[in-house]
């Protein structure tokens, strides 16, 4: 099992919550179960999202897919985007 571990910041956290709920049978086809989000205490609008996958290639993939990079910048996140795939121990 891989999870995948995405952290940055958006512009509105509601329009970015909209796009990113818009892309929810994209993650499902690619192989994304379990998805998170969490956000910031005292930063609303730093997001953390966690998915787990099967393989780090399907990870790996949905992470470059250009559909949900495109949707997610038009989505107001604002880099650095920092993401982590982390194997069970």
């Amino acid at each position: 099992m891989i999870l995948m571990s995405i952290q940055h910041r958006v512009k509105d956290y509601d329009a970015w919550r909209k796009a990113f709920d818009g892309l929810a049978e994209l993650r499902t086809k690619g192989g994304a179960s379990e998805v998170v989000v969490m956000r910031a205490k005292n930063r609303p609008n730093l997001i953390l999202v966690t998915s787990k996958f099967a393989t780090v290639e399907e990870a790996q993939a949905l992470n470059q897919n250009p559909e949900r990079a495109e949707a997610m910048k038009g989505a107001g996140v604002i880099p650095p985007v920092r993401v982590e795939f982390y194997e069970e121990a």
